[in-house]
């Protein structure tokens, strides 16, 4: 939800849609929504907390990973291309 509607503003995309913008509210508010409930109707320990957000991050760099070797394009390329297109201006 975060880094698709940041990318959609870092680019100055016009509209409202970007690939994944969509799916990634639907889930971000699915989360929200996860965490209240699981807040009110159980007992979550900070522990809990912490083993979800360790699982999120290894899974969204996993993911990135992937996407960047499924398309033959190496992170360190992205990474150049993102600073050139930043302070491009």
């Amino acid at each position: 939800m975060i880094i698709h509607t940041a990318g959609k503003k870092i680019c100055n995309i016009k509209g409202w849609y970007v690939p994944g913008i969509v799916t990634g509210w639907i889930m971000g508010i699915a989360s929200i929504y996860n965490i209240y409930v699981l807040n009110t109707l159980y007992t979550i320990t900070i522990l809990d907390y912490v083993i979800g957000i360790v699982f999120v991050i290894l899974v969204m760099v996993l993911l990135q990973v992937m996407v960047q070797k499924s398309a033959n394009y190496s992170i360190s390329k992205m990474i150049k291309n993102m600073k050139n297109t930043l302070f491009k201006k």
